[in-house]
């Protein structure tokens, strides 16, 4: 499954141990795919940098794993062909 997580999901998986962290843990898992815009990891670090001191458990490990398995940029549709589109697709 091809999915686009928001920033706040993937800063609450990465600095607590709740529904959002399960979603990353399908990633780990490959049972899912990420995509991410760079405008999304954008605001993801800067939320970080902002609130990440107050997560129970520091984000960083798993953050820096997350920007080594998300897609950024561009998607091959399953038509083949290659889209650019900022927001999520129905076809990722």
């Amino acid at each position: 499954m091809r999915v686009v997580f928001d920033a706040g999901v993937v800063f609450s998986g990465a600095g607590w141990r709740g529904e959002a962290y399960l979603c990353l843990l399908a990633l780990a898992r490959r049972r899912v795919l990420a995509f991410a815009t760079p405008d999304t990891v954008a605001e993801l670090r800067r939320v970080v940098d902002e609130v990440g001191f107050k997560a129970r458990h520091s984000p960083h490990t798993i953050l820096n794993w997350y920007y080594g398995a998300v897609k950024i940029g561009t998607a091959k549709a399953e038509s083949g062909r290659e889209t650019t589109d900022q927001g999520p697709r129905s076809e990722w």
